[in-house]
């Protein structure tokens, strides 16, 4: 577990952490928007379209693995400092009212 030397610099970590996670998100997403349809094949013309699809598939899973590392490092920097009692202001962790509204008011 991480001590941080004061409040800020534990704020600060937080920060890094989750700008990153959203950075890795927003790429992830952007790769989802770049994606084209893949067009109709002929039953046994497959081969170039299995290609394009596996590579497209690899590569939307890096861009997965790295968000969910991005997340996971900002939820051990979430969790080190609330231990060392510093209050971080989180919409992905700890109690959050506008969260728990959105929560109970879904169908």
């Amino acid at each position: 577990m991480k001590t941080f030397k004061s409040d800020r610099a534990a704020k600060s970590a937080y920060t890094k952490a989750e700008r990153a996670h959203l950075a890795s998100r927003a790429a992830r997403i952007e790769r989802f928007q770049e994606l084209q349809p893949l067009p109709y094949v002929e039953r046994g013309d497959v081969g170039e379209w299995a290609d394009k699809a596996r590579a497209d598939l690899a590569s939307i899973a890096a861009l997965q693995a790295a968000e969910e590392a991005a997340f996971a490092l900002m939820r051990e920097i979430y969790d080190a400092a609330t231990a060392q009692g510093v209050f971080i202001k989180s919409w992905d962790f700890g109690h959050n009212p506008t969260r728990a509204l959105i929560a109970a008011n879904i169908d």
